[in-house]
């Protein structure tokens, strides 16, 4: 049978051409597609933002925790900012885990004094099976005085490409003062008289805060003494044992006057108060501005021990080790 030029049954150049370029795309399409599916596996892959947050959240929502043994049995305190570094466990800032964003001001400085990067780094989890680096700030509103008061900066010399931020608004505790409102008192005196022997023997500083006077008065000094009937009250050395702020700022120089609108802290250094065996303080005035009673520290029901916390924006930085 002679070969007819009509037949279509095979295939032209163009068909080929065609069908060429859609395998080609397909095969592109396929080829930069698959390796993708694999980036959720990858270590470098982990997103930045989730360790920033976590870290961030522990930080301010957890006290830490450090170890110790007893007998041999391990046991474990909140309180790690007054222990050795190689008991350390975790670093934690919150007051307690019932006060998540109260920061305490003691952890806030122990963190502050650390030296030791990668210790830190290993204390707050970024040093597991992956490895991070980070920075630290915390800014405080002292809304007393209107600063801006630095708390904690600890950041390395460079920083990565990808950087994640995220930051907390927090409350810094300073610390538990002594309240005593001073209003037209019943019968004022020329001196305040504490009584220091039912506080626990903590360390820590004692703080009366002095607010709300009926007139003008000073802090002229401050004595102690450790039987209010058989010793002689002992005068403390200002800036050595005791100092005194003025609306949030240290005064220079005793006397310290003071009127109804101001507020005066004053405070006796915790380690003279152990090392003294201090159970009585009188802080003396030259003018009569003072209730007479006598005021315990610790546990008074008319003048109560409270803490004083200011504002503060905590801010995390977390990003890739070099290493990854």
């Amino acid at each position: 049978m002679p070969l007819s030029w009509d037949d279509d049954t095979g295939q032209s150049n163009i068909d080929f051409l065609f069908g060429l370029a859609v395998f080609l795309m397909a095969f592109l399409y396929v080829f930069t597609f698959i390796p993708g599916l694999f980036v959720p596996y990858q270590a470098s892959a982990v997103d930045l933002s989730s360790v920033a947050y976590k870290t961030g959240a522990i930080l301010v929502e957890d006290p830490g925790w450090y170890i110790y043994t007893v007998d041999g049995v391990e046991m474990g305190d909140p309180a790690w900012e007054d222990q050795p570094i190689y008991r350390l466990a975790r670093i934690g800032l919150a007051d307690d885990k019932l006060t998540p964003n109260v920061l305490s001001l003691d952890k806030v400085r122990a963190l502050d004094d650390m030296s030791n990067y990668d210790l830190i780094r290993d204390k707050i989890g970024l040093s597991g099976t992956l490895t991070y680096n980070f920075s630290l700030g915390l800014v405080m509103n002292d809304t007393m005085t209107g600063r801006r008061v630095e708390l904690l900066n600890i950041t390395p010399a460079i920083k990565g490409d990808s950087v994640e931020y995220m930051e907390r608004n927090v409350m810094v505790d300073t610390g538990r003062q002594l309240f005593v409102d001073c209003y037209s008192p019943a019968m004022p005196n020329a001196a305040l008289h504490v009584r220091l022997n039912e506080m626990p023997a903590d360390g820590r500083n004692v703080t009366v805060r002095v607010f709300n006077a009926s007139g003008p008065g000073t802090i002229k000094s401050v004595l102690w003494q450790i039987d209010p009937v058989l010793d002689t009250p002992v005068p403390l050395i200002y800036r050595n044992q005791f100092t005194v702020r003025k609306n949030g700022l240290e005064v220079p120089v005793l006397p310290a006057a003071f009127g109804p609108g101001d507020v005066v802290e004053v405070v006796v250094y915790g380690e003279e108060i152990s090392d003294l065996g201090m159970e009585y303080l009188w802080i003396v005035s030259d003018t009569s501005v003072f209730p007479v009673t006598e005021i315990s520290y610790y546990n008074d029901p008319a003048f109560p021990l409270r803490k004083v916390c200011y504002p503060g924006v905590f801010k995390v930085e977390v990003w890739a080790n070099e290493g990854i």
